[in-house]
Order: structure tokens, then C-alpha cells, then sequence
């Protein structure tokens, strides 16, 4: 007979959004510039935090760079990636404590989705998440972005942590 034999683990749904935000270039805005703050409870040693974001942007040959940082915007790149002609991205990052609250690994920040094989190795990162902490998602316009008036925007969110 089977059966489930390991212990329970609590879902919370910490974020669930489709409330747009936007960062319009205004000439001279080239900063990193939140866009999205989900406060997240204290973790356990072996917590994980589940993210799928949808991100639009203007179109053109320009670099808009989106991020998703774990402690604030200080803290871990967790999801970084920069995106010219194409106009939105769906994108799915998983971030898990190893055995310890102030120990993270996840897939490389650079990737679309996440899944699947990859050349590079393990991004890890040192965040205190014994404590209540913040994910942001961010924009960032470069130079020519910012001179175009070109918009990216942070479409929604769901971020789900198993306690």
C-alpha cells in the first residue's frame, strides 16, 4: 500500500494580482525603479517561494531590464532579465532555502522560464528569511529607453510560499 508518509507543509498565497504598473521614460529615468512590492512572512529552513510574473514592455531596439529581488531592493537578483523587439514574458522563478533560513539556491535569473537543462550553474544567494522580508519587482530603462519614452510595465503576479 502507499501512502504519504512525510509531513505536511502549509501553502500561503502571498501575492495574486493583475493590477498593472508602469515606468515611462521620460528622458532621463534610467534608474532601477520598483514596480511591485510582496511582503513575505518568516520562513523555514526548507521554504520555498513559487513566482510567476507577467511583464510587458514597448517595443523597440532599446534595453528594458525587469528584476525580482529577494530582501528588498537591495537585496538577491533572484529573476534578471533585459528585453528589446519583443513585447511581454510570462516568466516562472522558484527560490528554495537549503536546509537553513539564510541559504538560497535557484535556477539561473537570466532564464525565460526556468525549466530545463542549462550550462550554467546554480545561482545561490544569503538572505535572512528567519525574519518577515520583501520581494520587489523591478524596471529599468537604459539611456535610449528613457529618450524614447518607452514603457515597461509589471503586469501581475502570483507568489506562492510552502512553508
Amino acid at each position: 500500500m502507499g501512502g504519504f508518509s512525510g509531513s505536511a507543509n502549509s501553502v500561503l498565497i502571498a501575492n495574486n494580482d493583475a493590477v498593472q504598473v508602469s515606468l515611462t521614460g521620460t528622458g532621463a529615468n534610467t534608474t532601477e525603479t520598483i514596480l511591485k512590492i510582496v511582503n513575505l512572512p518568516a520562513l523555514a529552513a526548507n521554504s520555498t517561494i513559487d513566482i510567476d510574473t507577467l511583464f510587458s514592455w514597448t517595443s523597440s531596439a532599446n534595453t528594458k531590464t525587469f528584476r525580482i529581488r529577494l530582501g528588498g531592493i537591495g537585496g538577491a537578483k533572484v529573476a534578471e532579465f533585459s528585453e528589446t523587439t519583443t513585447v511581454q514574458r510570462q516568466h516562472k522563478t522558484i527560490v528554495r532555502n537549503v536546509n537553513s533560513t539564510s541559504s538560497q539556491k535557484f535556477f539561473n535569473n537570466g532564464t525565460s522560464v526556468g525549466y530545463g537543462p542549462s550550462g550554467i550553474a546554480v545561482n545561490t544567494s544569503a538572505i535572512d528569511t528567519s525574519v518577515a522580508t520583501t520581494l520587489v519587482f523591478t524596471g529599468q530603462l537604459d539611456a535610449a529607453a528613457a529618450a524614447a519614452l518607452n514603457v515597461i510595465s509589471y503586469e501581475g503576479s502570483t507568489v506562492k510560499v510552502i512553508l
